[in-house]
């Protein structure tokens, strides 16, 4: 799963924990959070991008930086 530029991964990830379902909710319909398509992963991967990454099982949150 990615975050968005700008949005707090930390909190994020926190909710992730905590199974705050409606946040992660909202944070899903607004596009705060989205999910990586092969398509996207590629592009991370080409471009050799810098990421912050957080594991809360079995997801990995990462934001660029």
């Amino acid at each position: 799963m990615a975050v968005c530029k700008g949005a707090d991964l930390i909190e994020i990830a926190i909710a992730f924990h905590q199974d705050k379902r409606s946040k992660v909710e909202s944070w899903l319909s607004d596009k705060t959070l989205f999910e990586i398509d092969d398509q996207l992963a590629l592009k991370l991967h080409e471009t050799d991008a810098e990421h912050w990454a957080v594991v809360i099982p079995p997801f990995v949150l990462i934001q660029a930086t």
